[in-house]
């Protein structure tokens, strides 16, 4: 098994040089869009997040995120959180992980798809130590898809849903919104999020697109509830993005 993990790795490393190698060599304009945030709870639990998402220059598009075309995900992260395990005291999961993968998306008035396929690794410490968890299992497939439709100028939806294959775990957020502009939104969302070892659920506000200098930033808080503790902790998140060209 970890022979086919290696070989699929290294095809992959191998698409995304190819593909950086393009972006490299095309001398019009080449898009970059970086993200990064934090979130974090009132129970103590934190996860950390940086990536990249960026054209692959093939099979018409012109290395634009304005068009339809291949996309190249690079995502990392790090936690800390508790789950709660049968006739056991509470176990501490910290770790973190990567993923690389290729995807897809569409534009058209109004709507946005994207469609990621990932090669996600992971590695956690538990305490104590929890031989039955999922959470040991380190290396995996990830299936993500992001959608969002303007159903008139000023109200939408926005929504992504992800699953990680051989992790069994899901996160899925629905976020209806009202655009104040172009690009500040604000509404509700809904967050659906677990595993094996966790089921969580979180139900807030958010706001998008606050512009601080070549950033836009992104803010929500809500109720966290622990389906499986059953009990509930605050949690805030702020987000940023920054999306720049290179030649």
């Amino acid at each position: 098994m970890s022979g086919s993990w290696a070989t699929i790795g290294a095809r992959t490393a191998a698409v995304v040089a190819i593909a950086i190698g393009s972006a490299a060599n095309e001398a019009r304009a080449h898009d970059w869009l970086l993200l990064g945030g934090a979130d974090v709870t009132t129970e103590g639990e934190v996860y950390g997040y940086g990536g990249v998402i960026t054209p692959v220059p093939l099979l018409g598009n012109a290395g634009r995120l304005d068009q339809d075309g291949l996309l190249l995900r690079v995502w990392g992260f790090g936690q800390r959180f508790d789950y709660s395990r049968t006739n056991l005291q509470d176990v501490e999961a910290t770790g973190g992980g990567a993923e690389i993968g290729l995807g897809y998306h569409i534009l058209r008035p109004g709507v946005r798809v994207s469609a990621y396929v990932s090669y996600a690794f992971r590695s956690y410490h538990l305490s104590p130590d929890d031989p039955s968890s999922g959470l040991r299992r380190r290396h995996g497939v990830r299936l993500q898809l992001e959608t969002q439709l303007d159903l008139t100028p000023q109200f939408g939806v926005s929504a992504i849903g992800s699953y990680g294959a051989v992790f069994n775990e899901y996160w899925a957020r629905i976020r209806p919104h009202y655009a104040l502009d172009a690009d500040l939104r604000i509404g509700p969302e809904f967050t659906f999020f677990g595993g094996k070892d966790y089921d969580r659920q979180r139900y807030g506000g958010f706001i998008s697109g606050v512009k601080l200098g070549p950033a836009a930033l992104s803010f929500s808080a809500g109720g966290d509830h622990d389906t499986r503790k059953r009990d509930w902790s605050a949690y805030f998140n702020v987000g940023a993005s920054f999306l720049f060209s290179t030649r």
